[in-house]
Parts: C-alpha cells; sequence; structure tokens
C-alpha cells in the first residue's frame, strides 16, 4: 500500500479518479496535486472528491463539474485542466 500522497510516476494516465479521504484529514487537495503531478490524470479526466460539507470550492488546474451535498458529506467532481496548470 502507498500513500496518496507520495506516488511514483504512472506508468498511465487515468481518465477517472475516485478520492474519499478521512474528513478531517484535508488531503484530498494534495492527493489530487500528487496525482497530477506524478502524470496520474488524463488531459480532462474527472476527479471525484468525497469529503465534509466544507471540502474545497475550487483547486488551482482543475474546473468544477458538479458538486453534491448528502449530509454531512459533500460530493465534488473535478476536470483536470491542463490549460489551467
Amino acid at each position: 500500500a502507498r500513500s496518496a500522497l507520495a506516488l511514483p510516476r504512472a506508468e498511465t494516465p487515468c481518465d477517472l479518479v475516485f478520492l474519499d479521504p478521512p474528513y478531517a484529514s484535508g488531503a484530498g487537495p494534495d492527493a489530487i496535486a500528487e496525482l497530477a503531478e506524478q502524470g496520474w490524470l488524463a488531459p480532462a479526466a474527472l476527479v471525484s472528491l468525497e469529503t465534509d460539507a466544507d471540502g474545497p470550492e475550487q483547486l488551482p488546474g482543475f474546473a468544477v463539474e458538479a458538486v453534491r451535498r448528502y449530509g454531512k458529506a459533500r460530493v465534488a467532481l473535478f476536470r483536470h485542466d491542463t490549460k489551467m496548470t
């Protein structure tokens, strides 16, 4: 097992990624940045991030596609935008 905050370089980028880090950790944005930096995200990849209700509204290099709230949970769908990085 590896930490999502210390990934090796990707052999093949992904088009779709689901992240559900522990809510109190705040690790989601850092994990997504690591995925992008290590080549895990294809151009225009979709990243689903589940957080508590106070999760990030924006991420550098990503466009917000959708945000839904389910009780105390928040699921945001971000699109990797290589033009924004």
